[in-house]
């Protein structure tokens, strides 16, 4: 569906596409044909916030203390705020002028939660429609807004909030005063402080039913705003900004229409009373619903804060409430008006008690250090061997280790022979010399490999020869120790070959099964060429999707090619080292599926070898 209506720039307005002619000519032709179109619409924008913390409209994380109140009377004017134009080029001001007043009030529920109030009255909603014109008072939509505080920016970086502001269709939508509908609009509340300006930003949607005047939308949207204020003379003037607009949900800014945009300033006095004042001026960016040509407002509002005393705040949490600590911001007992008893050595023990105030010892020590003469971290005074340093299990006396295998003597089942502590500090033997210990060695009266667990292993394939075919060649165990039949890998001299590909499952790092023999083929060349000291398994994409999504891919599949190595190939892991490039490597540059098949790959590169291969 083309769209037929757009709003309209006060600096030239561009033309709108065909198809709403009819509507905007019935519109100005005839109020009883207007009548008949009865839209339901609600054009207004500008929806103050209740709370004294916040801005104008756009809100700060702050709410009222439990059963502190606000209220609020701001009127509000706006020049044309929705203005349609016609294909012949004149536009029809739908509302061509309007005069609100918005009574706004909360209240502070537990001391993290506020709940608003708000209600427009329409006194002027002049337009060339006559069914939109009010005569008298008419209300707008109700709202109902619960708010929460999540983090308080007083005690972190950051404030939090959220809210759910929520409207009744008590206005009259004929008017475009009224939805017509019950929206809810969840939103997030993110503002921060700096010296004496306040930072906010709101983010929500508000959720309605789509009750389109003609073209246009008024269902689902995103709205926006961010707004900054900065105090002076200790916060009795108030100076503030916002920018705050909407836009329709899945369909973001593509028409202007239904992505409005509007800009204000204003100030705030505010008395010790707990009366303020606050005024502003604004206009619109984006001409679309309810930004108008200009906006002006002017409101009185008062707030029931409690003051500190009635609090009772306790700022640094020493149990001294801030109304008589006299260091509110440090701990510090009440003996001492809340302020902390100086402690110089930093022991614990305060000056006042402390007899060796310079000096840090324990309380039991009147403050004062005991000493540790062999430094073996036993007092003296329970140290049995004062002058030798020894662990306090032993009353710090020294436990010899005479074959100084780290074993103690007195757990040393063999204290002249030095051995390892999980054989209770005895050697582990080697009979047959081949540096595989005993405990492991299967084969303990015949030198072999370590690959073949100790055992003879000529060929180094990890298969014992007792067990392999082919003892003097390297093989796998599935070929009986012989060489594979259909060879998959090549050592070459600064490469491991593979001639077939890695395969993964589609977009993941889970090694396919048709690729366990190519794997263990290369496990096969690791194991049999021990001069090939280190490895690099490197993880290569296509350019097909985002670039840091292939470079995380292709490290992950590098690592999945490291860890069948290492489990299911018995390679040592320090041989092996992995690094993904990504897209960054192409073997091809065409964009062909077949050019880009051959982009993704797996490759291993000698790094270090003791050797040079032949």
């Amino acid at each position: 569906m083309s769209k037929s209506l757009k709003y309209l720039s006060p600096n030239g307005r561009r033309r709108m596409l065909t198809g709403a002619v009819s509507l905007v000519a019935a519109m100005a032709m005839s109020a009883n044909v207007s009548a008949q179109e009865n839209p339901e619409f609600d054009a207004q924008t500008f929806r103050p916030a209740a709370g004294p913390y916040s801005i104008f409209t756009q809100d700060t994380s702050p709410v009222l203390k439990n059963l502190e109140a606000t209220g609020a009377v701001i009127l509000d004017y706006s020049s044309r705020p929705l203005v349609l134009e016609r294909a012949a080029g004149d536009d029809v001001a739908l509302i061509d002028q309007q005069l609100a007043m918005h009574v706004v009030a909360g209240i502070g529920l537990f001391d993290f939660m506020q709940l608003d109030l708000g209600l427009p009255v329409y006194f002027i909603n002049e337009s060339a429609v006559s069914n939109t014109d009010i005569q008298g008072g008419v209300v707008g939509d109700l709202s109902l807004t619960p708010k929460f505080q999540i983090l308080s920016r007083e005690t972190m970086p950051i404030g939090l909030g959220v809210r759910a502001n929520v409207t009744l269709p008590t206005g009259r939508e004929s008017a475009l005063v009224g939805a017509g509908t019950l929206s809810v609009a969840p939103a997030v509340i993110l503002d921060t402080q700096v010296a004496n300006l306040v930072f906010t930003t709101n983010l929500g949607v508000r959720i309605l039913e789509d009750q389109p005047v003609r073209n246009l939308n008024s269902g689902d949207r995103f709205e926006y705003g961010v707004g900054a204020e900065a105090s002076f003379l200790d916060d009795m003037l108030k100076v503030g900004g916002e920018l705050y607009g909407s836009a329709q949900l899945g369909e973001f800014f593509e028409d202007s229409r239904e992505s409005p945009l509007e800009g204000v300033l204003g100030a705030k006095v505010v008395t010790d009373s707990g009366f303020s004042i606050l005024g502003g001026a604004g206009a619109g960016i984006i001409h679309g619903v309810g930004a108008p040509e200009f906006r002006a407002f002017l409101g009185l509002r008062y707030a029931y804060i409690k003051k500190e005393e009635e609090i009772a705040v306790d700022t640094d949490g020493d149990g001294v409430v801030d109304a008589v600590d006299e260091c509110p911001e440090e701990v510090g007992p009440a003996s001492n008006n809340g302020c902390p008893v100086a402690d110089t050595d930093g022991d614990g023990v305060p000056d006042d008690v402390d007899e060796c105030p310079e000096e840090p010892g324990p309380a039991s020590n009147n403050g004062c250090p005991i000493g540790d003469a062999d430094g073996d971290g036993v007092p003296d005074d329970a140290d049995e061997c004062p002058e030798e340093a020894g662990p306090a299990s032993n009353n710090g006396c020294p436990i010899g280790d005479a074959d100084a295998d780290g074993v103690p003597d007195d757990a040393d089942e063999c204290p002249e022979e030095a051995g390892p502590a999980s054989n209770k500090g005895c050697p582990i033997g080697d009979r047959d010399g081949d540096g595989v210990a005993d405990d492991v060695d299967q084969c303990p009266d015949v030198a072999g490999s370590p690959t073949a667990q100790g055992c003879p292993d000529a060929d180094l394939d990890g298969i014992r020869d007792s067990e392999d075919k082919c003892p003097e060649q390297p093989g796998l165990k599935e070929d009986d120790g012989c060489p594979p039949k259909d060879v998959k890998v090549v050592r070459e001299a600064k490469e491991i070959k593979i001639l077939e590909m890695v395969y993964f499952e589609l977009g993941k790092a889970t090694l396919k099964s048709e690729s366990f023999n190519l794997l263990q083929q290369v496990a096969l060349v690791l194991r049999s060429n021990p001069d090939i000291t280190k490895v690099e398994i490197a993880g290569h994409t296509d350019k097909v999707g985002a670039a840091d999504k292939n470079l995380t891919l292709s490290q992950e599949r590098a690592d999945a090619v490291k860890t069948y190595l290492v489990e299911e190939g018995k390679i040592d892991a320090g041989r092996l080292t992995t690094k993904g490039y990504g897209e960054t490597k192409p073997l091809v540059t065409g964009s062909s599926k077949k050019e880009q098949a051959k982009n993704r790959r797996v490759e291993f590169q000698i790094l270090e070898q003791d050797t040079p291969a032949e």
